[in-house]
């Protein structure tokens, strides 16, 4: 019987091991494990996003390097939508070739200072939803969405 109850111990110590030793390693999206859709990670001008694997991109709202030409500078915009039935997120990355983006270039909807995952940004609410916006290097990074608490995966 003992030695049994031994065996049982070793096994369960074992698991655990291999649970903690896993642990340390980037585990995949747990929700398409249990039959959910995994989450999507795109990537614009170089900056990485995850969205909801809920959300299908919306082809009718995206912009592969739209060049808009200033009087001082000009500005390359990158962006996806992604949709369902009752949310919605929008990524634009604003590509600027001026090296000192003021808070005023990127609180252009004249929002509420906010951080956001970790991100120091401007979080403007309206009644079509919300835009957050924050600056990175040299460019402004703006995220819609119709519900704050979806804004916060997307950066993460």
């Amino acid at each position: 019987m003992n030695k049994k109850i031994l065996l049982a111990l070793s096994i369960v110590l074992v698991a655990i091991a291999a649970v903690g030793t896993v642990s340390a390693f980037e585990l995949p999206d747990l929700g398409s494990l249990f039959g959910g859709p995994a989450d999507q990670h795109i990537t614009l001008d170089g900056e990485n996003f995850t969205i909801p694997g809920t959300l299908k991109e919306n082809l009718d709202n995206s912009d592969n390097g739209t060049v808009t030409d200033y009087t001082f500078f000009t500005c390359t915009q990158y962006g996806k939508g992604f949709i369902n039935d009752t949310d919605y997120i929008n990524v634009m990355v604003n590509d600027y070739n001026i090296t000192d983006i003021s808070d005023d270039l990127v609180n252009f909807m004249d929002g509420k200072a906010k951080e956001i995952s970790g991100q120091d940004g401007f979080l403007y609410h309206d009644d079509v939803g919300y835009t957050y916006t924050f600056s990175k290097e040299n460019k402004v990074i703006v995220i819609q969405s119709n519900d704050e608490s979806l804004i916060a995966p997307v950066i993460a």
